[in-house]
């Protein structure tokens, strides 16, 4: 799948791609909660870009994505497209090169902007130029609505997050489509307990750079269990384990859904779980449901969001819930764990509560596969340790090859008019 589109640019009030004046960058609104842009900033990263040495391999997984979402190739070519959070702009190169009649980009980080920049200056006359707008999402104005609008891997369940969904989905065309994504509970989870681990770790005293080596030596035997990981090490440990906003990140579906408003119903998901066997003569009305449906194969599917090696199958959803919880309480005392450490009042108290969660959330988990059991039966004895060290988190054994399906891609469409 090579590049094929033709060369266009930006117009109307937009800036086209690489102009000066698209490099100038607002200061965050007043009041707004902190996030992932203040930490970028102050770093002067953007700890998301990929090995792209091959660029068909590329491409072909962007569009595996798209087309699980019920968005093939052809979906893009004469649409107007909005992406907001493109990062190092490397995943924008699938659309832009399927022909959309307009592309619009929403980043305002410094070092993306340049990414993007340097991008674009190399597939120019591939591709279709997007329009780079330089602000917050908070502060973009559209001249137009979208048929499609993307927003992949920043928005939360935090309630501005939320309201920020709520004006992605509103410039959405009738009959458009909004992509956004989940990060399930279960699916967190073991991310959840590596940031713990590495909290307890890391120095804050020492430099960034310094404390992006000690965590990639602590974690980097866990990332190099998994193959076709396409980020560096590197970036990983800054995105994840020193990102200050990101046990913020979690976003279950019914969340999702309420935050996008009525009138979007779901289209499709990557990874596909939800099947649905209703004759589609009967799908009319209020027997439409497509987001009840959804629901509850996702409800009966958390468990298998916990480990991306397996597929079970589907599960009792009551059980489920039960698994949620444990989750939920998980993710509840990481963040108040980490505050109280940011704060220096970290008690035993709470240390303790964190083991009793991680006991609870096995206890479900051997019921589904004991060797996930096993994993949380190990990061049960390492977190009791006294004086944790990086080799105590780089040789662990089940826990380290246990990573869940923390990102799941969806697509709601919006009733046409």
């Amino acid at each position: 799948m090579g590049l094929q589109g033709s060369r266009k640019t930006g117009s109307g009030a937009f800036q086209p791609l690489g102009t000066m004046e698209s490099m100038t960058t607002p200061p965050d609104a007043p009041g707004r909660e902190p996030g992932y842009l203040d930490y970028y900033r102050s770093q002067g990263i953007s700890p998301v870009r990929y090995r792209m040495a091959n660029l068909d391999e590329h491409l072909d997984r962007r569009d595996a994505v798209y087309r699980s979402l019920g968005l093939p190739q052809v979906a893009f070519r004469g649409c107007k497209v909005l992406e907001v959070a493109p990062g190092s702009g490397q995943n924008s190169l699938f659309i832009a090169q399927a022909g959309p009649s307009r592309y619009d980009l929403v980043e305002p980080n410094p070092a993306g902007i340049k990414d993007i920049q340097k991008l674009y200056g190399e597939y120019a006359d591939a591709v279709v130029l997007p329009n780079l707008h330089t602000v917050t999402l908070e502060d973009f104005t559209a001249d137009t609505d979208f048929d499609v609008v993307i927003c992949e891997n920043w928005l939360g369940s935090r309630s501005t997050e939320q309201a920020l969904i709520g004006k992605l989905a509103s410039l959405v065309a009738p009959g458009g489509v909004l992509v956004l994504t989940l990060v399930p509970l279960s699916g967190f989870s073991s991310n959840v307990l590596r940031r713990l681990l590495a909290l307890r770790i890391n120095n804050p005293a020492l430099p960034f750079e310094e404390q992006t080596d000690r965590l990639v030596e602590a974690f980097g035997p866990h990332l190099g269990t998994i193959p076709n990981m396409t980020r560096s090490h590197e970036h990983w440990v800054q995105d994840c384990m020193l990102n200050p906003h990101y046990l913020n990140v979690v976003l279950p579906f019914d969340t999702a859904r309420e935050a996008v408003g009525d009138g979007m119903e779901v289209l499709g998901s990557a990874p596909k779980f939800a099947t649905d066997w209703r004759w589609f003569k009967g799908l009319v009305g209020a027997a439409r449901r497509f987001n009840g449906e959804f629901a509850r194969n996702y409800a009966e599917n958390i468990h298998n969001f916990v480990d991306y090696r397996h597929v079970w199958p589907p599960r009792d959803a009551a059980d489920n819930a039960l698994m949620e919880d444990a989750c939920r309480a998980l993710h509840t005392d990481a963040l108040a764990y980490e505050a109280a450490l940011v704060a220096s009042s970290i008690g035993g108290d709470l240390v303790n509560a964190i083991a009793g969660h991680v006991r609870a959330l096995g206890a479900e988990l051997h019921q589904v596969s004991a060797d996930v059991g096993a994993a949380l039966d190990e990061f049960g004895d390492v977190w009791a340790k006294d004086g944790l060290t990086v080799g105590d988190v780089a040789g662990m054994g089940p826990f380290a090859r246990l990573f869940g399906r923390e990102t799941v891609y969806v697509a709601f469409t919006r009733q046409r008019a």
